[in-house]
């Protein structure tokens, strides 16, 4: 969220912040920590944050200090929200949240977050939990699925957001938990190289750009038919599954959820319901 990169000071900022996180844990083990606390305990050049971090210049300490006063300045609000934890049994409906005979469907709206940087700081923090869960719960069968919408804007192939690292790492490990994920873009070419491999089964809609065809290019080599030509003229709901190589063709039936835009007081209002313990039928959300 302070658009630290992987050049000039900023890894070594990166490590003061990570040894100072770390310490505070150690001095208040079972408690949170807060930003306000942070700030003070680097601004206080605690020796033992000095000893952690050895040689680096101690005046890296006032620069992280104000790069953190203005990231509590700017995004206090969004960091001191009080809401519900995130918790994969919770939205998953499994362990203690768990209702025989009913299967939880959890929506998740990003919109209210703000900047995109918000945003992806929020969905890394869901990642990152997600892959604890499967870490945890391994099993050989299906125990849930999550989708991505955009999820291009997670896994991008020229960028290196927070959400990147976790959700690599989810596509590696989430099969051997029995947990399925189904990433959703109109722009398939624009995901990183390195989780195609993760990725065993691609559903093409419609694709008619020739800019979009050609990113896909790696992709559709693999196939034995050449399908290129088909995915310009698919009409809504036509798909071509790609799998191994080989091609087959498939027309899904209408969505069980009406994919359709909510105005924002609405979302609002049936979440409301949702933690009120309101049954709702025509949108679902956990």
């Amino acid at each position: 969220m302070m658009n630290y990169g992987t050049r000039g000071t900023d890894p070594a900022r990166q490590a003061i912040l990570a040894n100072a996180i770390d310490l505070l844990a150690q001095l208040e083990p079972g408690g949170s920590i807060s930003l306000p606390g942070l700030i003070e305990y680097i601004a206080e050049k605690d020796a033992g944050l000095v000893n952690a971090v050895g040689r680096l210049d101690i005046k890296l300490f006032e620069r992280l200090v104000q790069d953190l006063e203005t990231l509590r300045l700017t995004r206090g609000e969004f960091l001191a929200a009080r809401g519900e934890p995130i918790e994969a049994e919770a939205l998953l409906g499994l362990g203690r949240y768990a209702v025989p005979g009913k299967t939880r469907l959890s929506v998740i709206s990003t919109k209210f977050l703000g900047a995109t940087q918000d945003v992806q700081f929020w969905v890394s923090q869901l990642l990152v939990e997600m892959g604890r869960w499967s870490s945890r719960s391994p099993s050989g069968q299906l125990q849930a699925v999550l989708m991505f919408d955009e999820a291009d804007l997670y896994l991008p192939a020229t960028r290196q957001p927070p959400t990147k690292e976790p959700m690599e790492d989810l596509l590696k490990r989430a099969r051997s938990a029995g947990l399925g994920l189904f990433l959703a873009t109109q722009s398939p070419g624009d995901f990183d190289y390195k989780c195609r491999d993760n990725i065993r089964n691609w559903f093409v809609g419609r694709v008619k750009e020739p800019t979009a065809l050609a990113k896909m290019k790696p992709m559709l080599s693999d196939c034995r038919v050449d399908v290129t030509d088909r995915l310009a003229t698919q009409e809504p709901g036509e798909f071509h599954l790609l799998r191994d190589g080989a091609v087959t063709s498939l027309r899904a039936d209408l969505a069980a959820v009406l994919p359709e835009q909510l105005p924002e007081d609405e979302i609002l209002q049936l979440a409301h319901h949702t933690l009120g313990g309101e049954p709702q039928k025509k949108y679902p959300m956990g």
